[in-house]
């Protein structure tokens, strides 16, 4: 009876090892996939951190891809998202709103939705935003590695995207981010969250 138990567990360990290997390359090679940007109504902009006012060195990546696709005209808008985290005072999107402001883009140009502390939480608010505005098409900005579970949500949520990377240049940052994102999406596919 141990020995059945001991074989049924390791299938089942097994099993997990392989499904989450074969997640972590689906979410790989969807990194190194390219999108490219099309014309389109606007720019959303995913939200991460930012230290005391600025933002992270990820967050200003992002930031600075969102500039560069505004500037050469693919939309007329560019939407900020990002809530307060726990120990911050300002929202990502205020400070991405305001660093963006710093590169010249005029007020009128930016959208500011700080209500989502989480992926999920930030596209469902981009959804009435979208709505409220009239956008109908838009451009995702985040990290390569944020690529497969992005695109899963945007279409869960039935917002229309493409999705333009932000290419993560250290290989074995690449690889950390995909091992967590592979959790992540599977808790999303799973729980919903």
């Amino acid at each position: 009876m141990k020995r059945l138990f001991v074989k049924i567990l390791c299938a089942f360990v097994s099993a997990l090892l392989a499904g989450w290997l074969g997640l972590f390359g689906l979410i790989f090679v969807n990194a190194s996939s390219i999108n490219a940007p099309q014309k389109s109504d606007a720019i959303v902009v995913l939200g991460a951190a930012q230290w005391n006012g600025e933002p992270s060195p990820m967050f200003r990546a992002r930031l600075d891809h969102a500039y560069e696709l505004y500037d050469a005209g693919y939309a007329p808008v560019i939407l900020l998202t990002g809530g307060v985290g726990a120990a911050d005072e300002e929202s990502e999107a205020i400070v991405g709103s305001r660093y963006l402001r710093g590169r010249e883009v005029p007020p009128d140009a930016l959208a500011v939705d700080p209500h989502g502390n989480t992926t999920f939480e930030s596209l469902q608010s981009v959804v009435h935003v979208m709505r409220e505005r009239g956008i109908n098409s838009s451009i995702l900005v985040s990290h390569d590695f944020h690529a497969f579970r992005l695109k899963k949500m945007a279409r869960d949520l039935g917002i229309t995207a493409v999705f333009s990377p932000v290419q993560t240049e250290n290989f074995f940052s690449n690889m950390r981010y995909t091992a967590r994102e592979t959790i992540v999406y599977a808790m999303y596919r799973l729980f919903g969250i």
